[in-house]
């Protein structure tokens, strides 16, 4: 399956405002995606904003991913353009993870490439059965460390007032 769509919006308020500042443009960035997934195994996506009047690229992102069921790695590529300070922030982001039975193992790691720092890391644990599930998670920030545990109960109903 492949789609893709190209979209901008245009603004007729501000056409028609004597305003010729940069806030009354028109017309939106050009949004562009674009998305491509095989039957099993492969899944790709684009997505970027253009802006018409700097001629510049504000953003992007793609991202791949291969899932054989048992074993699935994904890496992202984000980038965005900062216009007003002129600042790029760009990632990288690599997964990977596991699933055997009822039990999932994922990790992902945010890597900044202006910097040359990595930003994120988030380890993931998840077990399944018919009726509850256990998840925990480590996600560690530059200054921050998060540890959680989740408990879902399923098919407890709702609760009528």
């Amino acid at each position: 399956m492949v789609v893709f769509s190209l979209s901008e919006s245009y603004d007729f308020d501000k056409a028609r405002s004597a305003d010729t500042t940069v806030a009354a443009q028109p017309r939106s960035a050009l949004h562009g995606d674009l998305f491509v997934k095989t039957p099993k195994l492969l899944t790709f996506s684009a997505s970027t904003d253009y802006d018409t009047y700097s001629h510049i690229f504000i953003s992007s992102s793609e991202s791949a991913i291969v899932d054989t069921g048992t074993v699935k790695f994904n890496i992202t590529h984000e980038y965005l353009h900062a216009t007003a300070t002129n600042n790029t922030t760009e990632f990288i982001i690599g997964g990977i993870g596991f699933k055997a039975g009822r039990w999932d193992v994922n990790a992902q790691i945010w890597r900044d490439t202006v910097l040359k720092q990595t930003t994120q890391q988030e380890y993931k644990l998840h077990y399944a059965s018919q009726c509850w599930g256990l998840s925990l998670e480590f996600i560690k920030k530059p200054g921050e460390t998060q540890y959680m545990a989740m408990l879902d109960l399923k098919g407890i109903g709702a609760m009528k007032f």
